[in-house]
């Protein structure tokens, strides 16, 4: 896999792209950041993936993500959160953040592509925050990694803030 190094300096132009996206290659691993570029919702209790939250992943490549995610809901529904793996991967990861109270925090063990966790930051209106670790071994299929999210209640919409972040590393 190609990989790049960019160095952010004053003369940056702080393009849209420069700030989005940053991949960078250390003795042939990657990491790659990315960023929220603008607030996404969902009103849907179905996953729907995270526009800017998502990785491309080679046959046989493990890597490990962290997302950090300010994230509301406009309800106490709250936000489910799930990923999504190529047929074939395997994973483990972990979200934890806000429950049903700004000083009340629950956790989810995640480990089956695209099943939703318990909900998140049920507190109406309030901007909180979950994060998200998780390491994926893929199989021999390539494909994508991707960060869903659902509302638990129908129609109270749901969250993403913009400037939440994705790191995600290839580690072997």
């Amino acid at each position: 896999m190609p990989t790049y190094t960019r160095q952010v300096d004053a003369t940056d132009t702080n393009s849209a792209a420069d700030i989005n996206e940053l991949q960078v290659g250390i003795e042939g691993l990657s990491t790659g950041i990315k960023r929220v570029a603008a607030d996404r919702t969902t009103t849907v209790v179905t996953a729907a993936n995270v526009t800017d939250m998502s990785f491309a992943i080679a046959a046989s490549e493990t890597w490990s993500v962290e997302w950090n995610l300010q994230n509301g809901c406009s309800g106490i529904g709250g936000v489910k959160w799930a990923i999504t793996v190529p047929a074939g991967a395997t994973f483990r990861g972990v979200a934890d953040g806000m429950s049903t109270g700004i000083t009340a925090r629950t956790s989810a063990v995640m480990t089956v592509s695209g099943t939703l966790t318990i909900a998140f930051n049920a507190v109406a209106s309030t901007a909180g925050f979950t994060r998200i670790t998780a390491v994926i071994a893929n199989g021999v299929t390539a494909g994508t990694v991707a960060l869903q999210f659902a509302s638990t209640t129908a129609a109270q919409t749901s969250t993403v803030y913009a400037n939440s972040s994705q790191v995600a590393r290839r580690i072997a």
